[in-house]
């Protein structure tokens, strides 16, 4: 009896607050919109204990909780789509995973599942199935690959530096755009002329044959 009697003064205490964080939420500025999310939330995962016990009010209060958590989320993918210049729409998103939305929150979802989705589909649209089909007239030509292996530290990036100073032309393709710039100064210093091109900036060397400093980048937009 005793537990069944603080069953209810618990349950009370989480339906007499729905109204007061509904009012609260409607004045919380935008920055403080993801406090009353965790909050809301949290009210959410409580009111789970008391799921079957037959108390009168439990659907009604849950739901309540769960319309209110939903237009703070409406409210919080506004302010992500402005701030970010993006277009996601609120169903589209809780749709796949309603479960994970009322656990973790919208964005959360929107990171973890719609987004990768979204980037894997305008990855399928502009690398083909096959790219090693690609460049036809290349493929044709008589060509020799070194493939230069080794541990971290043990000289390969300085072994293929010094092989492409005495080569007639050649690229360099660096993974970030420091280590391309490195290089560009580095070959420049040893009178090696050579171009400097990255996704930001290139910069065009005279005397320079077809020596190029590449740094390749993916991009993808809206920004996380």
């Amino acid at each position: 009896m005793k537990k069944s009697k603080k069953s209810m003064k618990e349950f009370e205490k989480i339906k007499s607050q729905l109204k007061q964080i509904g009012e609260i939420t409607e004045g919380t500025t935008n920055a403080n919109l993801w406090n009353q999310e965790a909050i809301v939330r949290k009210k959410i995962k409580a009111l789970k204990a008391f799921q079957d016990k037959n108390i009168q009010d439990f659907d009604k209060v849950t739901v309540g909780y769960l319309q209110l958590l939903d237009k703070i989320s409406v409210r919080v993918l506004a302010n992500y789509n402005k701030k970010n210049q993006t277009d996601f729409q609120f169903e589209e998103i809780v749709s796949k995973d309603r479960g994970g939305y009322v656990s973790s929150g919208i964005l959360s979802v929107l990171i973890t599942n719609h987004i990768p989705e979204l980037v894997a589909d305008e990855f399928n649209k502009y690398f083909p199935e096959n790219p090693k089909e690609e460049y036809e007239e290349a493929r044709k030509l008589k060509r020799k690959v070194f493939l230069h292996l080794g541990d971290t530290n043990t000289g390969k990036t300085f072994h293929a530096l010094e092989r492409l100073k005495t080569a007639s032309n050649g690229v360099y393709l660096a993974p970030l755009r420091i280590l391309a710039l490195e290089v560009y100064e580095k070959l420049n210093k040893d009178q090696v002329p050579c171009h400097l091109i990255t996704g930001e900036e290139e910069i065009i060397t005279e005397g320079a044959k077809t020596h190029q400093l590449h740094h390749r980048k993916i991009e993808y937009s809206p920004k996380l």
